[in-house]
């Protein structure tokens, strides 16, 4: 178990635009800590700034939870909730991206020009997100219900959890590639599907750190704490923690599989490239073959400086 949880950073991918390539590079291990602290700063203002624009679909959830009862409905309101995340984690995930690579970040701009820029594609997949959701729940309800009805319901229930990994495995990208490539969302899913299957040693251990660091506070804390804990410490630093593992972990695959190729098949566009080159061996064959249009999208443009010494929040 010790040696699958410190194997957490495993080396996928090297440094980044901004880093000195010269300088012998850290564990990903040793190096995950030593930007979290540096940033430290930041990954509070990041997680403020996400939870703040988290409060419509936290109060949906809360509202549905407290007038409605009776199952299933009483699922609507987190459904609900769900539908309104995905243009703020687009502008979340895009300032955890460019920390976990060292690039400059702007908190403020940074976020809002990427909420607005994918808020479209964003809220269309959240919403198909929540119906998906929504559905494996009330499956997964109906057939713990049935539970002792048979073997069936066995496979059933773990047929259910199955999915439900999987589908988590997927959202360690699915806005990642939203806010790095210009895809449709079909193929957001399709290659979040590949990259859970590909990436299925660093998905499990991400898996393992983001349901420990869940699971052991809602275990160890009485009920009252806990609720507490989920108040204050998740916008202070809880969500920038998770978010982090996230991106830090899942973006090397990315880059590896799906960036360094299109570069690799685009010499001409290498220079235009925000993350850097890398030949691939020709011995590794790219395991995506039917990507579409695979064009990173272009940077947000750098924040406007402030009037009269102003510091722009960053």
């Amino acid at each position: 178990m010790f040696k699958l949880a410190f194997s957490l950073f495993s080396p996928v991918d090297k440094a980044g635009p901004g880093v000195d390539k010269e300088r012998p590079q850290k564990k990903r291990f040793f190096l995950f800590f030593e930007l979290y602290f540096r940033k430290f700063s930041k990954m509070i203002c990041s997680s403020l700034l996400y939870c703040l624009f988290l409060l419509p679909s936290a109060a949906l959830t809360l509202l549905g939870y407290l007038f409605v009862r009776a199952a299933p409905l009483n699922l609507i309101g987190m459904a609900l909730g769900l539908a309104l995340i995905g243009p703020a984690t687009c502008g979340f995930t895009y300032l955890m991206r460019q920390m976990s690579l060292e690039q400059p970040v702007f908190i403020w701009h940074d976020f809002w020009s990427n909420l607005k820029k994918n808020a479209k594609q964003a809220l269309c997949f959240s919403c198909l997100d929540a119906v998906v959701i929504l559905l494996v729940v009330i499956s997964l309800q109906f057939s713990l219900q049935q539970f002792n009805e048979g073997v069936m319901q066995y496979i059933m229930v773990v047929a259910y959890c199955a999915v439900a990994l999987v589908f988590l495995m997927m959202h360690y990208y699915i806005y990642l590639m939203m806010i790095t490539l210009d895809l449709k969302i079909s193929q957001l899913i399709k290659n979040a599907l590949i990259l859970a299957v590909a990436g299925i040693k660093t998905n499990i251990i991400t898996t393992f750190w983001v349901l420990l660091l869940v699971a052991l506070p809602a275990v160890m804390l009485p009920v009252e704490f806990f609720v507490l804990a989920v108040v204050f410490l998740t916008p202070l630093f809880y969500a920038s923690l998770i978010g982090f593992i996230l991106v830090f972990n899942s973006f090397p695959h990315i880059r590896k599989l799906l960036i360094d190729p299109y570069y690799e098949a685009h010499p001409e566009a290498r220079k235009n490239n925000p993350f850097g080159y890398e030949v691939i061996d020709e011995e590794d064959e790219p395991i995506f073959t039917d990507l579409g249009t695979l064009e990173p999208k272009a940077e947000t443009a750098a924040a406007p400086k402030t009037q009269g010494g102003g510091k722009t929040i960053s």
